[in-house]
């Protein structure tokens, strides 16, 4: 199982335990301000590869689904924050030309749903990116709970309380 970065195309192989995250201490470090420090952790279990959220502030989705443990295979969309990796499958070279004619009918029946999915999640990353209200990184007000909202309110009132007192004060001087 390898993971291709879509933005530069760069390709990894999965290994057990592999990190991926904003530390430049994880297996594949990934500097994107919706990346947290250590993002998810790729684990093989009951010979299938999962991505495990590790706690992430912006989670991670599977073909457009949030989760905290994603089941991956090949044709998949894994999304962390807002980066996008393509799921590619590990196929034996030297079994790939004999067991193409056979194994085709059988895998084309189950794919399509699958890359369906994958291809509507691609389409909505693409629209989502091109949208001018996107978030440049932090995020804006509207993405945080309401008692950030109602506490920043509170600060901005405060401010400009304080610069309007500031004025009258400085006023009374001149």
């Amino acid at each position: 199982m390898r993971l291709r970065l879509r933005e530069t195309g760069e390709t990894k192989e999965a290994t057990e335990g592999m990190t991926l995250g904003r530390l430049s201490s994880c297996d594949w470090p990934l500097e994107d301000a919706s990346i947290s420090r250590q993002h998810g952790r790729l684990v093989f279990e009951n010979s299938a590869w999962f991505l495990e959220d590790l706690g992430s502030s912006n989670g991670s989705q599977l073909n457009g689904r949030k989760g905290r443990r994603h089941r991956l295979a090949g044709g998949d969309l894994l999304t962390l924050g807002s980066v996008a990796f393509d799921v590619l499958d590990q196929a034996p070279a030297a079994a790939a030309p004999a067991a193409a004619p056979a194994a085709e009918p059988s895998h084309s029946a189950a794919a399509p749903p699958r890359q369906q999915e994958a291809n509507q999640e691609r389409a909505r990353l693409r629209h989502d990116l091109r949208d001018d209200r996107r978030s440049s990184g932090f995020g804006d007000l509207g993405q945080q709970p309401l008692w950030i909202q109602l506490i920043a309110v509170a600060l901005g009132l405060a401010v400009m309380a304080g610069i309007v007192m500031g004025v009258r004060l400085l006023a009374q001087f001149l």
